[in-house]
């Protein structure tokens, strides 16, 4: 289950930005999930064979000071060995545990960053993809889309504080779905495009294969 509204973090534009910026961002953190996961485990078992190794050394202190030897001192020794190494190996592990659930909420807002960048119409999610990813000069957009540089500063602005608004907004991330510009059939978005954005949009439906594209969001 996603974040309810009242636990979900507020986002800032720069933060927005960073999210499409880096589209590998929910990869990268899977990632590291799995390599927590791995650690917390490893933990355990380092746990469990250490307890299991100063209990089979603490009974052999008894069997040797029932004999007539001194292993009471030993095996306070061991007992307090024993102590530390689990409290050292909780406080390793719940360390971990922070980090993994800061990871899963971070995990969820970009999550959910993902659904509103896919719910914007398909120009906006071309002028952020060529300026976030592609990292294309002003210019060179401004002039293959035959739009001023007021024009798409105002069109990045919008797009932006969309996104930013959408994520706060009281949609659930399901509803946020089904607003996905990919859940309409290619030809009516295509041709809705080109109604809107006049020339942008005949430009936009000429761009080879590759360039621009989004859909890998």
């Amino acid at each position: 289950m996603g974040m309810e509204k009242e636990t979900r973090r507020n986002i800032t534009l720069e933060e927005v930005q960073y999210y499409i910026t880096h589209p590998g961002l929910e990869v990268e953190l899977a990632r590291q999930m799995v390599e927590i996961r791995r650690d917390i485990s490893g933990l355990d078992d380092q746990n469990s064979g250490i307890v299991a190794e100063i209990y089979k050394t603490m009974q052999e202190g008894i069997h040797y000071d029932e004999t007539g030897g001194s292993g009471s001192g030993r095996k306070r020794d061991l007992s307090d060995l024993l102590s530390d190494t689990q409290r050292m190996l909780q406080n390793h592990r719940d360390e971990l545990s922070v980090k993994y659930q800061m990871l899963m909420e971070k995990r969820e807002e970009y999550h959910r960053l993902g659904l509103v960048y896919d719910s914007l119409d398909p120009f906006s999610k071309d002028v952020l993809h060529r300026l976030y990813v592609d990292k294309e000069k002003w210019e060179w957009i401004e002039a293959d889309m035959d739009i001023s540089h007021r024009k798409l500063l105002g069109i990045r602005k919008q797009a932006l504080q969309d996104m930013l608004d959408r994520y706060h907004s009281d949609l659930s991330n399901y509803q946020l779905a089904l607003q996905s510009t990919f859940m309409e059939k290619g030809t009516e978005r295509k041709q809705e495009t080109k109604r809107n954005t006049g020339m942008a949009g005949q430009i936009l439906l000429a761009i080879p294969e590759g360039k621009g594209k989004v859909n890998g969001r």
